[in-house]
């Protein structure tokens, strides 16, 4: 296992999803082998090996001394670029004992998990009937809130990688691609502002939660 550089960094709240004030990702590259993940990307990766989980080796002391530096104790977001929970965890109980540093210096943790239908993937999970069923079985499962996102980001390596990989399931996918998004980041679904309204619908027939701003009053004042 490679150990790398992570601290806990601002990250400023957003009112259409989790509001949190800080992030913390003790672990690069992740196990899952998404192929729409973001996390590829140069800005994130910083090298095309993005299965090969790493972590700083003073993991736990630099999360120590960043939260005595903070002025403000807030929310700390963690599971965005990798997963937090990954195999190494079990052995090095890194996240375990973050946990425990958070919350002896009194700050709150969002782990980004429950229900993110995030990305939805332009012409292959972009279906009323995607959408629907995802609702449906995050209710059955005991979910009290969903979010969704209606595009799929592309840049640099990460799309070349995403393309490579697409067409392995869905032959020449990546011309369509290419014809519809040429190289732009933000690539949305052509019919999102309709799978928002399927979304929205599904949730208030199964009583999820949906507007993020309630959902972060929710979350703070439980």
């Amino acid at each position: 296992m490679e150990y790398i550089k992570t601290i806990v960094t601002n990250g400023g709240p957003s009112r259409d999803y989790l509001q949190t004030e800080y992030v913390m990702n003790i672990y690069r590259g992740c196990n899952h082998g998404c192929i729409y993940c973001y996390a590829r990307s140069n800005y994130y990766e910083k090298t095309d090996n993005f299965d090969n989980i790493r972590a700083k080796e003073n993991a736990l002391q630099i999360i120590r001394d960043d939260l005595r530096r903070k002025v403000k104790p807030g929310v700390v977001l963690t599971g965005g670029v990798s997963d937090p929970y990954n195999p190494h965890e079990a052995e090095h109980k890194l996240t375990r004992n973050a946990l425990e540093l958070l919350n002896a210096f009194d700050f709150g943790i969002c782990i980004i998990t429950g229900i993110l239908i995030d990305p939805v993937i332009p012409f292959i999970t972009d279906t009323k009937e995607n959408v629907q069923e995802l609702v449906k079985k995050a209710k059955h499962h005991g979910a009290k809130y969903a979010y969704i996102s209606t595009l799929v980001t592309l840049a640099d390596i990460q799309r070349s990688y995403f393309y490579q990989e697409v067409d392995k399931h869905f032959p020449k996918m990546s011309e369509k691609y290419s014809k519809r998004y040429k190289n732009g980041y933000r690539c949305y679904a052509p019919h999102g502002k309709k799978l928002w309204e399927v979304f929205v619908e599904a949730c208030e027939k199964e009583g999820l939660m949906y507007n993020m701003r309630a959902v972060n009053y929710m979350i703070r004042n439980a």
